[in-house]
């Protein structure tokens, strides 16, 4: 409740992100989702800062905790979106799907290394609900963000939702990212997010509780010094976050 008592406004607050790679890695994750889970033997700090130089914010999805229920093997899904600027109307991203988390560093060498992904990359037309549940990271996220995927799983927008890792704002949670348009809203609930989600499929904007596109910066409000503070809501303590 916080951030309300002190009058912050969500208006502006998006991180600032120019790409994105998304990482599907099912199973626990530690604050840092990428280091910290099953994908962490297989990205090395080297690769993570060389992305991360280059703008790319890496991302860990899941539909589940679980792995399948067919036991079978799991193929993994990396989806990569150059964040869409100003007046830009079309937005491409693009999809892998590999084995397992050895191929990750080899199939995105192109991307540490200032380029773009190949042709081996297809188009990806689909539309990603990206809903922050890394409660290791914040547990505003798992105590707003996990009642929202379920909720929105019983939705007809249950093929699009994911799970995500940390995305920033999590005073704001539940937070919600559209990709590959870049979109963030923040303090999104059940009904909240059925009126963006529905807004956005007629390519309308619910205002409401848009935080911002990651490639648009506006002044930010004047916030007061860090301290410690609650979340946005109730028996939810947190402090204040970077994106």
């Amino acid at each position: 409740m916080a951030a309300r008592q002190r009058d912050e406004t969500i208006v502006a607050t998006a991180s600032q992100v120019r790409a994105w790679l998304l990482v599907e890695v099912t199973g626990p994750w530690g604050r840092d989702a990428i280091a910290e889970s099953e994908l962490g033997p297989y990205a090395p700090k080297v690769w993570r800062e060389a992305l991360r130089r280059h703008g790319i914010r890496i991302v860990a999805i899941r539909r589940s905790v679980r792995p399948p229920a067919d036991h079978g093997h799991h193929r993994l899904r990396l989806v990569h979106v150059v964040a869409p600027q100003v007046g830009q109307d079309e937005v491409v991203a693009r999809r892998r799907v590999i084995d397992d988390f050895h191929e990750v560093v080899r199939v995105t060498e192109s991307l540490a290394g200032g380029g773009q992904v190949g042709d081996d990359w297809e188009r990806d037309s689909d539309r990603y609900v990206l809903v922050c549940t890394n409660g290791r990271h914040d547990s505003c996220c798992a105590t707003f963000g996990r009642p929202l995927v379920r909720a929105l799983r019983e939705s007809r927008w249950a093929a699009q939702v994911w799970e995500c890792s940390h995305v920033g704002g999590d005073r704001f949670a539940a937070n919600i990212v559209l990709l590959p348009d870049s979109l963030y809203f923040g303090d999104v609930d059940e009904a909240a997010a059925a009126r963006l989600l529905a807004a956005h499929d007629e390519g309308r904007l619910d205002l409401a509780s848009f935080r911002g596109r990651s490639t648009l910066r506006l002044p930010a409000p004047r916030i007061p010094s860090p301290r410690p503070i609650a979340c946005r809501r109730r028996r939810c303590p947190s402090w204040p976050r970077t994106a």
